[in-house]
């Protein structure tokens, strides 16, 4: 990793919101997932600074991740997360800004995008299960990474953290000393409020879908209702391109890359081309709708 953006924190609701930024163009905020170890740098120190040479981009830490502090359970719920978002991008006056979500991010970004579309130019939604597809129990009883128990967090030792980014590239050389101390700085850091939160919204399948719901119904049901061009980039491995096809059925303008050889974080195991396919889409016009 090659730390080619700057570190900056704003005041959002009373919360020291950090973040990482670089460049100076259309604003680009890219949104990390829900794991531990999640947060702007861990998701997306690798394309940033290159991303930072057309667009103005942020990745910030949402309340409760990164080095953003975490308050309590009014921040608990993804509908909560969500609002941060929204004032994270009033506090720096961001609006209509290119927005990314990776992982449970993108129900993040889709819920900003549902909720403020005036603050949404484009939507990225990347290996995203919670933007994409509702969780359902299968014969087992068991439903995604869901068991008997819901979701659990182990708590993070070195070991561990670097089996866990071992499993989830499929680019081994990726996994460097440097990526293995900040994931596993982070997830140490925010371990025991990623327990206390998981217990809350993920103890269950039915939880774990109001966690990822909007106005009732799971997001990915309101799907057909963003106007705004929405663009998928997805792994071939590790992820299950099943949801996104799920949610492409859902919104007829959506397009959908899917990249080779990669894992759950494409943008980092295939970096090079992921910036060149996304930097095309957002700065090109769009399909043509149907007149």
């Amino acid at each position: 990793m090659i730390e080619d953006y700057d570190h900056a924190c704003v005041d959002v609701k009373g919360v020291r919101a950090h973040y990482i930024e670089a460049g100076a163009g259309h604003p680009f905020v890219l949104v990390h997932g829900g794991g531990a170890g999640s947060c702007g740098e861990t998701s997306y120190g690798d394309v940033v600074g290159p991303l930072g040479e057309t667009f103005h981009a942020i990745a910030p830490d949402i309340v409760g991740y990164g080095r953003t502090e975490p308050r309590g359970p009014e921040d608990y719920w993804g509908q909560d997360q969500g609002d941060f978002l929204i004032a994270f991008l009033e506090a720096l006056d961001l609006g209509p800004a290119f927005l990314a979500g990776h992982s449970y991010g993108g129900f993040t970004v889709s819920y900003t995008a549902h909720k403020r579309p005036d603050l949404v130019d484009r939507l990225i939604l990347i290996d995203s299960l919670g933007g994409t597809f509702p969780i359902r129990p299968t014969v087992e009883g068991r439903g995604y990474f869901y068991g008997p128990a819901g979701i659990t967090y182990e708590e993070p030792k070195l070991e561990s953290t670097r089996q866990k980014l071992e499993n989830g590239l499929v680019h081994q050389d990726l996994v460097t000393e440097e990526r293995v101390a900040l994931r596993y700085e982070i997830a140490s850091k925010n371990y025991e409020y990623a327990r206390s939160r998981s217990e809350v919204v993920g103890a269950t399948i039915e939880d774990a879908n109001r966690h990822r719901s909007y106005k009732g119904r799971h997001i990915a049901d309101w799907a057909d209702q963003l106007e705004m061009p929405v663009l998928l980039t997805w792994s071939a491995m590790h992820s299950h391109i099943q949801w996104g096809i799920y949610y492409l059925t859902r919104n007829p303008g959506a397009e959908i890359h899917v990249f080779p050889w990669s894992g759950h974080s494409v943008m980092i195991d295939q970096r090079e081309r992921w910036l060149e396919v996304v930097t095309s889409w957002l700065t090109h016009e769009p399909a043509r709708r149907p007149t």
